[in-house]
């Protein structure tokens, strides 16, 4: 089964390259964007195994990430009214507003583990549908390589440990894949 096809020939046309360094590939809504240091770096093949699994998040309708987000800002919203309410102070009630908001993403999130797990899992096998294992985990080792270190630390490590599984857990399934 093939995608590139359907793609636009011309790669300006195909996809979205920012010169942001802290990304390598990622949905924008229904757009994909790459990284301009990762895409690069692509074969065409490898592209389109991003793109898949980058698509198979939109057709998937991950719509987690604005869940959270919607349910993060109203009650840091709310508690930020509180705060105001009770001292009435607008640069308390505005850091009461941010620090909350930072621990509801992160707390939110952690709880998604398991899910998300799965979640990327079933995008890498969209991805090997079309492509093969081997393209897909080049650019998944791509993707970790490309990125600035400093992108993979977070804010409140203890607060937000990653529930994505790890470049090696996402071979082993891939290369599972592959031979079945």
């Amino acid at each position: 089964m093939g995608v590139s096809g359907s793609l636009s020939p011309d790669l300006q046309n195909r996809y979205f390259v920012t010169g942001a360094r802290d990304i390598a590939a990622a949905t924008l809504g229904k757009k994909l964007v790459f990284g301009r240091a990762y895409f690069d770096r692509l074969s065409d093949n490898e592209r389109v195994a991003a793109a898949a699994h980058e698509f198979a998040h939109v057709l998937d309708e991950d719509g987690d990430r604005w869940r959270i987000s919607i349910w993060s800002l109203g009650a840091s919203f709310f508690l930020m009214l509180t705060a105001y309410a009770a001292f009435r102070s607008a640069l308390l009630s505005e850091c009461i507003f941010c620090t909350s908001f930072f621990v509801m993403m992160g707390l939110l999130t952690s709880r998604q583990g398991e899910s998300s797990k799965l979640r990327e899992l079933r995008c890498d096998s969209v991805a090997v549908s079309f492509v093969g294992g081997e393209a897909m985990i080049t650019a998944l080792r791509l993707a970790e390589s490309t990125l600035t270190p400093g992108s993979r630390r977070r804010a409140l490590p203890w607060l937000s440990r990653s529930p994505n599984p790890t470049i090696a857990e996402r071979a082993d399934a891939i290369i599972a894949l592959d031979k079945s």
